[in-house]
């Protein structure tokens, strides 16, 4: 049964509340004193009240949230809140077995000002949120600002956090500072983690237009040993440095972005990463068109619609490929207008990457071109896989109608697979048919084999 006890001397317009509770025997209880005025009129409310309240059995609260991952600790609640107008202030705290929160806070609807201080005391959130991964939680945050619509140029707020408590997996973190900051459309943040396995810091300053942002944003990774953090099995540690600075218009699709990575240096089982200079790249989505440079792609289209050009022939590709039945000349035709050049030198990042594989080159070259009609090349040269050379080896690409032709050529050198020191595979595919010719000739130029068929796939 709900009780309720009320003691109180006054009218509307000036209450005194010597005692307000209400209570469900041994599931909660709630009880406040202070005083009220203007109680007639919501507009001109002023009240004051200390509070002390008890839940002592939620199962009647866990009913209501079932399914929601979230159980609710039995807690206590002291402090005291108060109105005047659209100026609303707390000061509350609140006791549960899973740890301590105290909240500090005003807000005015008027101004749209407020004030925010939350203290969260060794809070054991697995006690709470069971599938989120966090278990015990300290942490200082203060939020202080006025306006409610970032994108109005009059808002400002400012942010901070420390985080000197966090338990994730079977390892606790610590020293984990944030602070973000707005004023006139302006945003700048920093996130700095002294964690000696999880080492970086991140900065961004950035500005909110009504349709365009902008940013610079830089990671410095000191030391990250992702297997002494718990998330890999393996050896997976390095540092390096990302910086991104660009511009973004996402209801129009366009976008400038200029990426660099530098000193970076990984370890993995086997491998170890090493990139003095870096990586540089840059993203111009136009108006009309989209450049990628550093690998040298373009294509007169806008972002979005690329990305759906594309989408929609791979959808294509797939399902020809279920009848057997490949369309060169209508998969052209979904495909954006686009020229691709990729040139790569083996010395650099593919280097590292193709070590664990015992595979190296010198430099591969990949051009590919979707206009009147698709045609690409390839460009590979010194290829080495164990014990195995290849000086050359090109790839030729020609769409004809509903066809392909290709022409793949492998060339050696004196002493290197002399009997094989040129081969040639020709032939086309499309439809549901598919031919190849092969001719291998060894150092002198003499024919050693000659091969060829011509295929038709039954659906």
């Amino acid at each position: 049964p709900l009780e309720m006890i009320l003691n109180a001397e006054g009218n509307l317009s000036s209450l005194d509340i010597n005692v307000l509770s209400v209570s469900i025997p041994d599931f909660m209880s709630l009880a406040c004193n202070g005083f009220a005025k203007n109680l007639y009129n919501v507009d001109q409310l002023v009240s004051e009240v200390e509070v002390v309240g008890n839940i002592q059995n939620t199962s009647y609260l866990s009913h209501f949230i079932e399914g929601s991952g979230v159980e609710v600790p039995s807690m206590r609640i002291v402090g005291n809140a108060s109105i005047n107008s659209d100026n609303y202030h707390a000061d509350l705290q609140v006791l549960t077995p899973s740890g301590e929160i105290t909240f500090d806070g005003d807000l005015s609807l008027n101004s749209e000002g407020y004030f925010a201080d939350l203290v969260l005391t060794e809070m054991n959130l697995a006690a709470i949120m069971p599938d989120l991964g966090i278990g015990l939680l300290s942490s200082h945050i203060k939020a202080e600002g006025n306006g409610f619509d970032i994108m109005n140029p009059k808002t400002t707020t400012n942010i901070t956090a420390e985080i000197s408590q966090l338990e994730y997996g079977e390892r606790m973190f610590g020293n984990i500072d944030a602070e973000m900051s707005l004023n006139e459309g302006r945003v700048i943040a920093n996130l700095i983690s002294y964690d000696p396995y999880c080492d970086f810091d991140v900065t961004l300053d950035g500005r909110l237009n009504d349709d365009m942002y902008e940013f610079d944003a830089s990671v410095n990774l000191q030391n990250v040993d992702l297997q002494e953090l718990g998330f890999s099995e393996t050896m997976n540690s390095g540092s390096g440095q990302l910086k991104i600075i660009g511009w973004a218009k996402p209801v129009e699709w366009l976008y400038q972005v200029d990426l660099e990575i530098d000193n970076f240096n990984w370890n993995l089982p086997g491998q170890y990463i090493h990139l003095p200079n870096g990586l540089r790249a840059k993203l111009d989505a136009e108006e009309d068109r989209v450049n990628l440079l550093e690998m040298h792609y373009n294509s007169s289209c806008r972002l979005d619609s690329m990305l759906n050009q594309f989408s929609v022939a791979s959808d294509s590709i797939l399902a020809d490929i279920g009848r057997n039945q490949l369309n060169i000349k209508k998969i052209q035709s979904q495909l954006p207008k686009f020229d691709l050049m990729l040139n790569a030198s083996g010395k650099g990042l593919l280097k590292q990457f193709l070590a664990a594989s015992d595979v190296s080159m010198d430099s591969i070259v990949v051009g590919l071109k979707n206009q009147d009609k698709i045609i690409g090349g390839l460009g590979l040269f010194k290829l080495k896989s164990g014990s195995l050379r290849l000086d050359t080896i090109s790839l030729d690409l020609s769409e004809r109608g509903r066809l392909v032709d290709y022409h793949l050529h492998v060339g050696n050198r004196k002493g290197t697979l002399d009997e094989f020191a040129m081969i040639d595979l020709k032939g086309y595919f499309g439809g549901n048919r598919a031919s190849a010719s092969l001719t291998q000739r060894n150092i002198e130029g003499d024919i050693g084999y000659r091969l060829g068929f011509t295929a038709a796939i039954q659906a």
